[in-house]
C-alpha cells in the first residue's frame, strides 16, 4: 500500500489511543474499502488508487447527507458530515472556481467548435487535469456552461 494508506493505518492507532471512537470507526471503514480494492485489483495500491477510493467514499457520504436531510434525519446527516470531514482531510483541497475555469478554458482552446454535444470529448481532456480535486458533477456543469455560452 502507498503512503496515504499507511497514514490512515497510523491514524487509526492514534485515534484509538486518543479514544476518538467515531474517527476510529470511519478510518476502519476506509481501511476495509482499501483492502477490498486491493483484492479486486490484485496488486498493491498506489496513492492514486487510495485517493480514488476515498473520493468514492466521500461521494457516498454526500449522497447520504442529502437523503437524510430530505428525510428529516438531521442526526444521521450530522454523523455523515463528520465522516465526510474525516475523509476529506486525506484528499487534496478542491479546486477553486477560478482554477477550474482556467482548466476548462485551456481544454477548450483550439479544440473545435463550442457545441454542447462535445461534452464528452471535453470532459476527457479536463478530468485528467482535475485529478480528483473537484467532483465530476461540478466539472461537468462548468464545461457545459462554457460550451453553451461559447465563452
Amino acid at each position: 500500500m502507498g503512503s496515504l494508506a499507511e497514514r490512515i493505518q497510523k491514524d487509526i492507532l492514534s485515534a484509538m489511543k486518543a479514544g476518538e471512537k467515531h474517527r476510529v470507526e470511519t478510518l476502519r471503514g476506509l481501511s476495509s474499502d482499501l483492502k477490498y480494492r486491493k483484492i479486486a485489483e490484485g496488486r498493491e495500491l498506489e496513492d492514486v488508487d487510495v485517493q480514488s477510493t476515498l473520493q468514492q467514499a466521500a461521494k457516498k457520504r454526500r449522497e447520504s447527507i442529502e437523503v437524510y436531510k430530505t428525510g428529516g434525519r438531521e442526526d444521521l446527516a450530522n454523523r455523515e458530515e463528520i465522516e465526510l470531514a474525516i475523509i476529506l482531510s486525506y484528499l487534496p483541497a478542491d479546486l477553486s472556481d477560478a482554477d477550474l475555469d482556467r482548466l476548462v478554458a485551456e481544454a477548450l482552446e483550439g479544440s473545435g467548435p463550442r457545441d454542447p454535444a462535445r461534452l464528452g470529448q471535453v470532459m476527457k481532456l479536463v478530468m485528467p487535469k482535475v485529478s480528483g480535486r473537484a467532483p465530476g458533477e461540478r466539472v461537468r456543469a462548468r464545461v457545459l456552461e462554457y460550451l453553451k455560452s461559447g465563452a
